[in-house]
């Protein structure tokens, strides 16, 4: 029932009962939708207009009921991806990059915004006490988070690894998240707990189940088809070899 409903999360607003969530896929769903809705979107004149309209019913209509397939998180996040697009219309990132107290201005909008965070869940349209806030400080975390990953990226070795980690960050999530479902985790948890009460429990999660994922990541690049699921890269790369193909 919570893979066909495909809510991020449990609500009482749901057509009809759910008990469980989908659990952090629910933003492919969102996803999808976003970028239908702004395709859409983007061939109405006043595509702005349009969208804050999309945001403000998405946002309303999640008050009064819990639409199947995250359909209403897809409206609200369309908005962000419209910012999105029109950040590298008008070169946001080079602006910023030629007044650097920006970057000082957007890290004290984003701690204020941790300090005062009033809670937040874009899985069921909740954006906490302070939605206006909650929005302006995610905006500017993700300014510091390109900030801070173009620092990274200057250094060859570190950019390369974690870009290579990102392009398969998908396949990492969609493995944990069936490893966290179909093993029983509380119990294997509580065995090496009980033998090494000295490492804290968070850090022998970790130690144990990244090992899984990287391995279940690294099986699911080598299955024909399916890989291209996962791996959007993959896709790309056959389209294009398919078009040298053809030329040639």
């Amino acid at each position: 029932m919570a893979a066909i409903y495909g809510s991020g999360d449990i609500s009482n607003l749901t057509l009809w009962r759910v008990d469980l969530r989908i659990g952090a896929i629910w933003f492919l769903l969102a996803l999808f939708w976003a970028r239908l809705l702004l395709h859409c979107l983007a061939r109405l004149p006043y595509t702005s207009v349009w969208v804050v309209l999309c945001f403000a019913i998405g946002y309303i209509s999640s008050h009064y009921v819990w639409l199947p397939w995250s359909i209403q998180p897809g409206m609200c996040a369309a908005a962000f991806l419209y910012l999105g697009y029109l950040a590298k219309k008008y070169d946001v990132l080079g602006f910023v990059k030629r007044f650097p107290c920006i970057w000082a201005i957007a890290f004290v909008v984003w701690a204020v915004d941790i300090m005062f965070f009033g809670g937040m869940s874009m899985a069921i349209n909740n954006y906490g006490s302070r939605p206006v806030l909650a929005v302006i400080g995610s905006i500017a975390g993700t300014l510091c988070v390109v900030g801070i990953s173009q620092l990274i990226d200057r250094v060859s070795v570190l950019g390369s690894a974690l870009s290579s980690i990102g392009q398969a960050s998908l396949a990492i999530l969609c493995v944990h998240l069936i490893e966290d479902d179909a093993l029983p985790w509380q119990m294997y948890l509580g065995v090496l707990r009980t033998a090494l009460p000295q490492v804290p429990l968070v850090m022998l999660s970790f130690i144990v189940r990244l090992p899984m994922d990287l391995i279940g990541a690294a099986l699911l690049y080598h299955i024909p088809v399916i890989n291209e699921w996962f791996y959007p890269q993959l896709t790309k790369k056959k389209h294009k070899t398919n078009m040298v193909s053809v030329t040639e």
